[in-house]
C-alpha cells in the first residue's frame, strides 16, 4: 500500500511539474511574443515623438510669425498664420493620442529660438518646413508604419501630410504677391487640421467631417 501511495504521490508530482512546465513555457512564448510586437513598434513610437515634437515647434512658429505679420501690416498673413497654428496644435494633440495608443506618454521638448525676420522671409522658412514635412518627414513615417502593420497609426499620418499640404499651398500662393492677399474667412477641421478656404466646402476633403463642425477663425 505504501509502494502504491508512493507511486501515486510521484505520478502526481510528475504531472504537477509537467502542468508547470507548460505554464512556463506559455508566459515565456507570451513574452517572446510581447517583445517582439514592442521592437515591431518601437520605430513608430520614436518617430512619433519625433513629429509630435515637430507639431508643437510650428505650432510655436506660427503664434510668434502673427505678431511680425501684423507689424508688417499685413493682416490678411497674420489671420493665415494663426490658423495653420491652430491647425498645427491639433496635430499635436493627434500625434500624442497615437503616443499613448502605443504605451507612452509624449515628450514636450525644451523651448528652441523661434526664427526672426520680416513677414517675407518667415513665408519662405514656413514653405520649406511644410514642403519637408508633406514631401519627405511624413511619407517615411507612413512607410514605417505600415511596414509595422500599424494600419490606423499610417491613416492618421497620411492626413497630417494632406493637411501640411495644404498649409504648404497656402503659404506659396501669400508669398507669390508679397503677402498681399486676399482677405479670407478660414475654417478649420477639427479632426485633421484641414484649413479650408470656400465657403463651398461641405466636408473635410481629407477626413470627411462635415463642413458645420469647422471652427472659424
Amino acid at each position: 500500500m505504501e509502494d502504491l501511495t508512493m507511486r501515486g504521490c510521484k505520478a502526481s508530482s510528475t504531472l504537477l511539474l509537467a502542468g508547470m512546465f507548460a505554464v512556463l513555457t506559455l508566459v515565456s512564448c507570451q513574452k517572446r511574443t510581447e517583445d517582439a510586437t514592442s521592437t515591431k513598434k518601437y520605430a513608430t513610437l520614436a518617430n512619433l515623438q519625433t513629429a509630435y515634437a515637430a507639431e508643437v515647434k510650428h505650432h510655436r512658429w506660427y503664434i510668434r510669425f502673427i505678431q511680425q505679420a501684423n507689424e508688417d501690416r499685413l493682416v490678411n498673413v497674420a489671420a493665415l498664420f494663426k490658423a495653420v497654428a491652430q491647425s498645427e496644435q491639433i496635430h499635436a494633440n493627434n500625434q500624442a493620442k497615437l503616443i499613448r495608443l502605443l504605451g507612452s506618454e509624449p515628450r514636450e521638448e525644451a523651448l528652441d529660438s523661434i526664427p526672426l525676420g520680416v513677414t517675407r522671409q518667415l513665408l519662405k522658412l514656413a514653405i520649406s518646413s511644410e514642403q519637408f514635412e508633406c514631401e519627405s518627414f511624413y511619407p517615411m513615417l507612413i512607410q514605417t508604419a505600415q511596414a509595422e502593420k500599424l494600419t490606423e497609426v499610417a491613416k492618421e499620418l497620411e492626413q497630417t501630410r494632406k493637411s501640411d499640404a495644404c498649409h504648404w499651398e497656402l503659404f506659396k500662393d501669400a508669398i507669390k504677391d508679397a503677402g498681399i492677399v486676399t482677405q479670407v474667412q478660414y475654417a478649420l477641421c477639427p479632426a485633421c487640421g484641414y484649413v479650408a478656404t470656400s465657403k463651398a466646402t461641405e466636408f473635410c476633403p481629407i477626413c470627411s467631417m462635415r463642413k458645420e463642425n469647422f471652427e472659424k477663425i
